[in-house]
């Protein structure tokens, strides 16, 4: 079955991040490298917590292809997800993994503020900067 963004981003839309992934993954076998579905491939692991392997998606895209896109936004948006969920589950906060995670999402979310000037990356990027003291 051929899979169109449409499809994937209802499925996502709907909380369905399972049949999304499988999605992805089938237009991904059918040779599709195409990187919004790669995005797709990493928010639904996300979703699904499973963040070294959401981590693994987005490795697959050129950023520096993407510009100042809007995927572009999401893509670094999700980055600073990760290192934000890896901060957070870090037993020890002042542990230099841990503040590196921190150091990573804040960087992310800032290259995603700088593209869009949206609230939502600026608003992460502050509140990772307040909590982890960077």
């Amino acid at each position: 079955m051929e899979y169109s963004v449409r499809m994937v981003r209802d499925a996502l839309d709907s909380g369905t991040n399972l049949v999304a992934l499988d999605m992805v993954r089938t237009k991904i076998s059918e040779g599709s490298a195409d990187a919004q579905f790669l995005y797709f491939g990493a928010l639904a692991c996300a979703r699904m917590n499973a963040i070294n392997e959401a981590e693994k998606w987005l490795n697959r895209i050129n950023r520096d292809q993407l510009g100042e896109s809007a995927l572009a936004v999401d893509v670094w948006s999700l980055a600073g997800r990760i290192g934000k969920e890896r901060y957070a589950a870090a037993t020890d906060k002042a542990d230099s993994e841990a503040l590196g995670n921190a150091r990573q999402a804040i960087d992310c979310y800032q290259h995603a503020f700088g593209i869009s000037g949206a609230a939502y990356p600026a608003v992460n990027a502050a509140t990772i900067a307040l909590i982890s003291g960077q």
